[in-house]
């Protein structure tokens, strides 16, 4: 038996995407290297298939001796501190406008 399904990708336009490949861009120096990750991946029961897979190296995933490589581990951590640097970045510029638009709002009210 034989299934052919396409890979779990997230879309290239989704905010959070964009972020995480800004952080990772910005901590490493480097290009993000983007691809699918296959059907199996839990990703798969994410909302629109919309998650992100990425980690550390290591040996024997999910399995019961399972083991990474500690060196590994540090880049995702800066890629991480950035991301969410980012994410509070955007969630401040979202209440400024949104308090801004509500005193203009407020404003043509009163003319």
């Amino acid at each position: 038996m034989s299934v052919n399904e396409k890979g779990i990708r997230c879309a290239p336009d989704n905010p959070y995407l964009v972020r995480l490949i800004e952080a990772a861009r910005e901590s490493s120096g480097e290009e993000p290297r983007l691809g699918r990750k296959l059907p199996a991946t839990s990703a798969r029961f994410s909302p629109g298939g919309q998650g992100i897979v990425w980690g550390q190296s290591g040996i024997g995933p999910h399995a019961r001796d399972e083991r990474h490589f500690i060196p590994s581990i540090l880049p995702y951590y800066r890629i991480l501190q950035v991301w969410s640097e980012k994410l509070t970045e955007s969630v401040k510029t979202a209440r400024t406008l949104a308090h801004k638009s509500d005193r203009v709002g407020a404003l043509k009210k009163d003319r």
